[in-house]
Order: C-alpha cells, then structure tokens, then sequence
C-alpha cells in the first residue's frame, strides 16, 4: 500500500515535471519568435534607413557615456579611447574611478594628461565622498572622477551628478563599442520621444579585434567558456527583443544601455543590489505604470556593445551566482507587481515569467534530475520516460540554439567564417552535456548567497522602497 502510494505521488510529480518545462519552452518560443520578428522588421528598415545622415544630424541628442571603473587599469584606457574615436559627435565621457587600489587612476591620468578642477554640480543622489575631479587637457569631453569605493551602484550615481546631458550611457570597463553599429541605439530616441531607456545586443569579445572602430570576429573565441557564453548571448539577446511586444523587457545589459537622464533622476538613481542593471528596469517600469506616464522601453537587435567574458570556472561561476542572487533581490523588492494587475502587462505576464522561468528555474530542473535518478534506481521509470523528459527539457533548449544561429546568420553575421559557424553549432550540441549542469549550480548557488545576505537585503530593500516612495512624492507635488 506504501509503495502504491508512493507511486502515485511520484507520476503527479513527473506531471508537474512535464507541464512545467512544456509551458517555459512554449512562452519561451513565443518571446524567441517575436524576437525574430523584431531582427527581421530592423534589418528592413535599415535597408531604407541613411546611418550616414543621421550622424550629421544636428538634431542629435547629447549623450554622456559614464563608465564604472574598480582595478581595471588595461581596460578603462582601451574602452575610453575607443568611445573618444566614435564618429557620435555630441557626446562626454565621464569615467568614475570607484576607489580602486592598484594603478587605474595613474595610468589614465597618465594617458589622458588629467588636471585638477572645482566640483562644479549639485550633488543631488547620495555617493560615497569624491576624492577629486579631473578634465582631460588632451579631450575636452573627458573627465574622470576619483572617488571612496562604494561599489558598482554608487559609482553610477555619482557619475549621474556630473551627467548633464538629456540621455547617458553606461557601459562597463572590458566593454567595446562597434561604431558601425552605434547610431541604431540612438535611433530609438529620435522616432519615440517616450523611450526612457534602449538596451541593444551585447556579444562576447573574447580574441576579437577592433578594427577600424569596427569589431572583427575573424580570430574566434578560441576557449570553452566563452564560446558557450558567445551562444548563450545570442539566444538570450534574441529573446529579449521579444519582449518589446510582451509588456516590455525587466533586464538591459549594464555593458551597454541608454537611458533617459530625467527617468532616472525621477526614480533617484541607483540603489544598493548586484544586479543594479536588472533593478533600475524593474523600478523604472513601477514608476512610470504607477504614474500613469506614456513610456517605451525596448531591445534593438544590433550587435552594438562588445564584452569581455569570464575565460575561468571559477570568475564565471561567480559572476553566474551573482547574477541570479541580483535577480531574486531585484524581483524580492518589487514583488508588489507580482499578479498585480495595475502594471498592465508587466505585471501580468513579464514578471511572472521571469519569477517561475528564470528565478525558480535552477531549482525545478535539478529536481527533475533527482526524480529521474530516484525513479531510475527504483525501477519505477524506464527509458522512453527518460527520453521524453530529455526531449522536452533539453531537447527545445538546442533547438532554440539553432535556430538563434540561424538569425544570426541570416541578419548580421557577426561571426563570418565557417569555423566559427560549426564551433558555435558543435557547441550547441554539446551545451546539455556538461555546461547547463553547470549553470545550474551557480545559479543555484544564488539561492544560497541570497539567503545568506537575507539581513542586508531587508535593509537594501527599505533604502529602495524608501527611495520609490520618495521619488513618487516628489513627482505627484510637481
């Protein structure tokens, strides 16, 4: 009778098994085919479109580029003089040096012939104390500030206090701009006065070449950790896109992403998480739904930013587990839209998927791995259940890797050569066997640290609500 029972129980749970890994890689494939739609409705209109004469236009909005630095001495001066040689013409370049303690600081005051100047700009959201200001007496666009560390967060606000433009840009240190590619992210703006911030396609940088002020994929990333990472970015950015069309995207990369200064200043900047990238979308899209202001956040499908992935198990193993504890604090502190009707879709369907497909997801498929092993010891499955579960939860995983080649292939090819082409296909076969356990561990491992930080996080997240509520009192008195 015992073992009826426990039989019973044990198919119901391999039905919630089934039923759940069938509904991710459905909406999954829905968000992936809206996607596709997204790159092929780009790439006609830029058939139509004069890139040329909309970098000479003098309607051009201002941009400042702010770029977070923390002992990245060979990286910041690599990334600032490739944004210095973009042929954007409005823009500065404002590099917050976060405290770092090794030779960052010296080799771009070195570099770019740094002098001493006032603090010249209110300091309207809070930041660890500045150190000094600097203008660049070589580039008259560049200036760097020195400050206390207060990590990635409190560098951007104190890099915002000196932004004074309509719209910034952050991206990080290891990050490469592709100037052939940089006016679409500009584009956005021009057609939809609402657009409060534009994410675009990031790829993995890793052995590739800047050539000309344009990214050359001919040397490919020759090791296995950033080509899985190079597929895993082309599958995730494609289907970002389709969430333009599904309540709007609740992540843009924070190597690259456009934003309106005065949303952000609306919402009082930056707050104290990982994943500050992830939150300020979150944030962004509570306010403006609460308040009932006409917005537009969208994903455009260009390659525009390049950046370097972790080439070890163990920085990428951190950064995966960083990653998902940013994402479980991000969703913990707005969980108020959680079901909630009044954010419109995104509160409906967006956030709801990104709770039960990527927040729990870690979780459910180790257990599945666990029902298997326990149903295999016991007899109890036999192989064609085995299969089938395979089929569901790995199998539509490659295929949707596939299929992202071949919209890459099909649109821009950025990774031109042959080699490159059967590597990343070589690689998609052999993603289930070995690296998507991987992930899983890590991401997993977000769990862990989350609960770990769970003290700090309350505190975290009485600073943001204070902020939310703070922000929404002003605006309602304006």
């Amino acid at each position: 009778m015992m073992g009826e029972t426990f039989e019973y129980y044990y198919w119901a749970l391999g039905i919630f098994f089934l039923i759940y890994f069938g509904l991710v890689n459905f909406v999954y494939a829905i968000v992936t085919s809206l996607g596709s739609y997204n790159t092929a409705k780009r790439i006609q209109e830029q058939h139509k479109e004069d890139s040329t004469s909309i970098l000479r236009s003098n309607s051009l909005p201002e941009l400042t580029f702010l770029v977070p630095v923390y002992n990245e001495p060979t990286e910041i001066v690599k990334c600032v003089e490739t944004l210095l040689s973009l042929s954007y013409r409005y823009k500065e370049i404002v590099v917050i040096n976060d405290g770092s303690d090794d030779d960052t600081f010296d080799l771009l005051n070195e570099t770019f012939a740094l002098k001493t100047m006032p603090i010249h700009f209110p300091q309207k959201l809070p930041s660890k104390p500045i150190r000094g200001l600097y203008k660049s007496t070589t580039h008259s666009n560049l200036i760097v500030i020195d400050k206390e560390n207060g990590t990635k967060y409190d560098a951007l606000n104190a890099g915002l206090n000196a932004c004074n433009t309509p719209y910034f840009i952050t991206i990080d240190a290891d990050t490469i701009i592709d100037d052939g590619e940089f006016e679409s992210a500009i584009r956005p703006i021009l057609t939809h006065p609402e657009t409060i911030a534009v994410g675009a396609g990031v790829r993995i940088s890793n052995n590739c070449l800047l050539v000309n002020r344009t990214i050359s994929t001919e040397k490919f990333p020759k090791n296995y950790f950033p080509t899985m990472q190079t597929l895993e970015y082309l599958r995730s950015f494609l289907m970002r896109q389709g969430w333009n069309y599904t309540g709007g995207n609740y992540c843009i990369a924070g190597a690259f992403a456009v934003f309106s200064r005065e949303a952000v200043m609306n919402i009082k900047g930056y707050a104290p998480t990982f994943a500050n990238d992830l939150e300020i979308i979150m944030r962004l899209h509570r306010f403006y739904q609460e308040a009932n202001i006409p917005y537009k956040i969208t994903y455009l499908p260009e390659p525009v930013a390049w950046s370097e992935g972790p080439s070890t198990y163990k920085r990428l193993s951190l950064q995966r587990m960083l990653w998902h504890r940013g994402l479980l604090e991000s969703l913990w502190f707005h969980k108020k839209m959680f079901f909630n009707h009044r954010y419109g879709a995104f509160g409906m369907f967006v956030y709801p998927v990104a709770v039960f497909g990527e927040a729990f997801e870690p979780l459910v498929e180790i257990l599945g791995y666990i029902y298997v092993f326990v149903g295999v010891l016991l007899g109890i499955i036999g192989w064609h259940y085995i299969c089938l579960l395979l089929l569901v939860s790995w199998g539509l995983t490659m295929i949707f890797s596939l299929f992202c080649l071949m919209i890459e292939e099909l649109s821009y090819r950025k990774y031109p050569t042959y080699r490159g082409t059967l590597k990343l296909i070589g690689y998609a076969l052999l993603e289930n066997f070995g690296y998507r356990q991987l992930t899983l561990l890590w991401r997993a491992n977000g769990f862990r640290s989350f609960f770990d930080r769970y003290k700090i996080i309350k505190e975290d997240n009485k600073i943001i609500q204070k902020k939310f509520i703070k922000s929404t009192e002003e605006y309602n008195k304006d």
